[in-house]
């Protein structure tokens, strides 16, 4: 068989495999062009790549197993779960301003079984050092049970600190479990993982990397940053374990995060996520603990605890985002590392900023990945031309996910403003409806952009270099991917 023979069956090869994907995968359409596009330039090596980074017609299968023991999981919960009308029509009792949210309750409960919770104090938390200080302290101050559920686990001074106090809690007869993910922790060095389990630590790994980096679960993270002690005290945020959530590490002069410390109803909600995601990586169902309580919550806050994830029916924080922008009569603040929104996001800025709403962003000077840096400026554009504001934050990498609708209501977590989150990860994000909650996370937002952030106008933006713009144009073909 001559060459010419052989790559024209692989062209036809080709042409019949990128017509199986548009029939069996219901994906986005900029998405599927992108992967046909790729199968067409590269013959054979395109599909390949296609099967380990970017198939989705599996995914249901999956994650099916999953399913399943997360229905095993849930029952105690379930059981123990108040009534989402009562806890509404207790919140719009004392939230004379709540009504203008009864859509945004409704939807977070249909698409995500997310229940409202009343009894509720929130702590912001702004600083690293701040944040680590404080858990420790909970860690310390634990009565039962200990899990510790993050993306990113380093083998620094802050992930030896976290491990020794871990396994001193776990020899003194508490419940401790540390759950990572396979990627984020790839240089978790396994002689620490080793120390960890000797010591009474159960630790686990989702989607270990040394499987993943052959399976097509590679695409597939467990983004979320979720702390619980003895089912009274909850964490959320950004904050992953590692020395550069303080310092900002070797590539930035600082870090800009945000997290929320919680205690109340909603903390049941971030265990619950725990157990689940728990007892998948570990191939067997964890027993539900009983939050202690030791006194009465004096806050009224209310929230909503979403999760979200390839194994959701509906990309429920998304939604919930998406919802939020809607909503908005006044104000739109979002801060995030990684702007690259899909098409209905990028749409309901769009019409909100030309609909009378100040829309204002707030995004890294430096990135930490340069073609995501550059997919974030290409979307720059598209908005600034509709009068949404652009900030470069400068005093060290901007990570915080946020954002505050109206000074009224806001939504912090661990998902990004980018297609993976939304679409590929696992996330978790706290829905709250409180005002004074909303304007400490809008007071330090503004006092960043004022104090520590650059204004990126349309003028600035219109002086790009072509080979700025072609980096852009580039980052912003394979955004999909990214």
């Amino acid at each position: 068989m001559t060459a010419a023979k052989i790559f024209s069956n692989l062209l036809w090869i080709n042409t019949v495999l990128a017509i199986v994907i548009i029939v069996m995968e219901r994906r986005n359409t900029r998405s599927t062009w992108l992967w046909i596009m790729i199968m067409v330039l590269l013959p054979g090596a395109g599909f390949f790549l296609y099967l380990w980074l970017g198939r989705d017609f599996n995914k249901r299968k999956m994650f099916e197993s999953k399913s399943i023991k997360d229905l095993g999981t849930s029952k105690g919960h379930l059981d123990a779960s108040e009534d989402f009308l009562l806890s509404y029509n207790a919140a719009l009792a004392n939230r004379n301003y709540m009504d203008r949210y009864e859509s945004l309750f409704q939807m977070l409960y249909l698409n995500s079984q997310s229940k409202l919770t009343f009894n509720n104090e929130i702590q912001t938390v702004f600083e690293g050092e701040e944040l680590f200080d404080q858990l420790f302290e909970d860690i310390r101050n634990a009565k039962e049970y200990i899990y510790i559920q993050t993306y990113i686990m380093r083998a620094d001074k802050i992930g030896k600190e976290l491990i020794d106090l871990l396994i001193k809690r776990a020899q003194e007869g508490l419940d401790v479990k540390l759950l990572s993910d396979g990627m984020g922790a790839r240089t978790f060095w396994k002689k620490h993982v080793k120390r960890a389990r000797a010591g009474g630590v159960q630790v686990e790994f989702f989607f270990p990397f040394f499987i993943s980096f052959i399976s097509p679960r590679i695409n597939y993270r467990n983004h979320r940053k979720n702390y619980v002690i003895d089912g009274k005290i909850g964490y959320v945020g950004g904050y992953n374990i590692g020395d550069e959530y303080i310092t900002g590490g070797r590539k930035f002069d600082g870090w800009r995060d945000s997290a929320i410390r919680v205690m109340g109803d909603a903390v049941q909600k971030f265990q619950y996520r725990f157990e689940l995601d728990f007892s998948f990586a570990a191939g067997k169902e964890v027993q539900y603990k009983k939050p202690i309580r030791d006194a009465e919550v004096s806050g009224k806050i209310p929230m909503q605890i979403v999760s979200a994830g390839p194994d959701s029916i509906w990309p429920s924080v998304k939604d919930g985002m998406l919802k939020m922008i809607s909503l908005a009569k006044k104000t739109i603040y979002i801060e995030t590392p990684y702007f690259i929104p899909d098409d209905s996001v990028l749409e309901g800025l769009r019409v909100a900023s030309l609909s009378g709403v100040d829309i204002r962003v707030m995004l890294p000077y430096k990135g930490d990945h340069p073609f995501i840096y550059w997919a974030n400026l290409s979307y720059v554009g598209d908005l600034l031309k509709a009068g949404v504001k652009f900030y470069f934050y400068e005093k060290g990498f901007q990570h915080s996910k946020v954002m505050i609708i109206d000074d009224e209501i806001l939504t912090v977590g661990t998902s990004n403003m980018d297609e993976r989150s939304f679409h590929l990860n696992f996330e978790i994000n706290a829905f709250i409806y409180d005002k004074e909650t909303a304007l400490k996370f809008s007071n330090k937002f503004l006092t960043d952009i004022e104090e520590n952030s650059s204004e990126i106008t349309k003028e600035i933006y219109d002086k790009r270099s072509k080979f700025v713009k072609v980096k852009e144009n580039f980052s912003r073909l394979l955004s999909p991917l990214l």
